[in-house]
């Protein structure tokens, strides 16, 4: 059971902050509008979720020109 387990896709999320706005500022959103987060450009600190449950915290970053998240501790 566990090996075919192993091969199942799951949905995996960094979340780098969280913003309250109103429902009308949300339709009214266009390209290239800015939503502030509730975060500091010096907290790099993510939150990984596993299929909308927390299991890790990690740490903002870059690999090979891309953004990654290096995983500190298991939730």
């Amino acid at each position: 059971i566990m090996d075919s387990l192993r091969d199942t896709p799951l949905a995996v999320s960094a979340i780098l902050g969280q913003a309250d706005i109103s429902l009308r500022d949300l339709l009214d959103l266009q390209s290239g509008d800015i939503i502030p987060l509730n975060t500091k450009v010096a907290d790099r600190s993510v939150l990984v979720k596993v299929e909308n449950q927390d299991w890790f915290n990690g740490e903002l970053g870059a690999r090979k020109k891309r953004y990654a998240v290096r995983i500190n501790k298991i939730l």
